[in-house]
């Protein structure tokens, strides 16, 4: 109630300021159970002014428990005052997921993932496309901010991420570079180690493109931005390619930790399809003609590892011609249709395809269609305002007006049984916070009304 939140309250914002590590992350805990705790959300509303900086203070500390609790008291905020975090919460983490300190960075993409989940899932198809255009930016600093910001919802969405891997992992494999802690390369990891056994089909494509696109010299290495000088395009192809091999490698890793005793990639039942583990060794046995030797040798290392031999391939084989003509007629890649023609060409020549008669083989393939434009640059802040615009609108639009009185009779009555219901989970909810910071047993002790 109002009068023991007037004793907690202080108590909390000294704990906030403290120096020790304990005292911070428990204060920041607490602050975010008593949102859910409070009889009613309108006692809190006068000191959260006064709470505010000094949450924001722990949503940016080094300290990672300390962060975390203060990310989730910014989503419990969000959930039970929609409207206040909209005005004041919102607006400094869009302003400080940009900032040039990387602390500062961190800590807002935490606290912002936090709050996306807490706003429902009807607004996200509009909040993750604002994002995928951020982590596109042609400002090295907003976009490691939006990597960032990808890497913690691939964590807090869990399952719920999967409608978003398509549009999503491309954008992050593309702010990837060799460099140690490198966001796009973490971002990108979490998301292979989370669903490469669940859904490689939805991988696949993002890492067959990246690692054409990235050849072509025209091709920009973005976070290079903050490196003048340091990353040169055509002295790096080589180096990408084997970077985006490696994470092949651990999506490869992830299906093989199913097999039994004697099976290999295409036999490994237990896990994905057929279809799907059929499309990984076509893909490699293409990668393996990389006209570099280093990225030769890694795939064919793990072709091997996927228990890849001659057998393997000839079976594969009209799989194998297949990618290859759909290669040829890709929209977009250029290094793509170079690479199938070659291919093709090759295979051939060795008798595989073509019946032994490889130049009527080849001069009976259709010329593609000419290649697309090349999208323009995502500009500098295109992607905080489209995040911000979401933001302003998401799942607060008005219902239509179609019936008159008896329609706004009817959304009434529905949103009265909403707040009822509302009304029977909130002991529950209250339970579940309580004892995440209380010792067991001590909300049955605090008796009748203890909500």
């Amino acid at each position: 109630d109002a009068a023991s939140l007037a004793l907690l309250v202080p108590i909390m914002a000294r704990g906030l300021k403290e120096r020790e590590q304990k005292s911070r992350k428990w204060s920041a805990q607490i602050l975010g159970a008593i949102v859910t705790l409070v009889k009613d959300i309108e006692y809190l509303r006068p000191y959260l002014p006064q709470m505010l900086p000094l949450l924001q203070e722990c949503a940016v500390d080094p300290t990672y428990e300390i962060q975390r609790e203060a990310a989730k008291a910014f989503g419990m905020i969000t959930q039970e005052l929609p409207g206040w975090s909209r005005a004041h919460l919102q607006p400094w983490l869009l302003l400080s997921i940009a900032s040039a300190d990387l602390g500062v960075a961190l800590g807002s993409a935490h606290a912002l993932s936090e709050v996306l989940l807490r706003l429902g899932k009807r607004p996200r198809d509009a909040f993750m496309a604002a994002i995928v255009v951020g982590a596109r930016s042609s400002d090295a600093m907003e976009r490691r901010g939006f990597l960032l910001l990808l890497d913690f919802l691939v964590d807090a969405f869990k399952m719920e991420f999967v409608p978003y891997i398509r549009a999503a992992f491309p954008a992050m494999l593309a702010g990837v570079l060799p460099e140690p802690d490198d966001p796009g390369l973490r971002a990108c990891d979490a998301l292979v180690q989370r669903f490469a056994a669940v859904c490689p089909e939805l991988l696949l494509p993002g890492l067959e493109d990246i690692f054409f696109i990235c050849q072509h010299d025209s091709f920009v290495y973005p976070t290079a931005l903050k490196h003048q000088g340091v990353y040169h395009c055509n002295k790096i192809h080589w180096q990408m390619r084997e970077t985006y091999l490696k994470l092949l490698l651990k999506l490869c890793d992830k299906i093989l930790e199913h097999r039994k005793f004697g099976q290999d990639m295409l036999t490994c039942e237990d896990c994905s399809n057929r279809k799907s583990r059929e499309q990984i060794m076509v893909l490699l046995e293409i990668l393996k003609e990389d006209p570099e030797p280093q990225v030769q040798r890694q795939a064919k290392h793990i072709l091997r590892q996927c228990g890849g031999m001659a057998k393997t391939t000839k079976e594969l084989m009209p799989q194998i011609e297949a990618k290859l003509l759909k290669m040829r007629e890709d929209p977009a890649c250029a290094m793509k249709r170079k690479t199938a023609d070659l291919f093709l060409k090759s295979l051939a020549e060795a008798g595989e395809l073509g019946g032994g008669s490889p130049e009527e083989y080849l001069a009976a393939l259709s010329d593609p269609a000419p290649l697309e434009a090349v999208p323009a640059a995502v500009d500098k802040g295109t992607g905080v305002k489209l995040l911000s615009e979401a933001l302003s609108v998401g799942g607060h639009a008005e219902p239509a007006d179609g019936g008159g009185a008896g329609n706004a009779a009817s959304v009434a009555d529905a949103q009265a049984a909403v707040a009822r219901e509302e009304r029977k989970d909130r002991e529950s909810l209250a339970r579940a916070s309580f004892e995440s910071v209380f010792p067991a047993g001590s909300w049955d002790k605090a008796g009748e009304g203890a909500e």
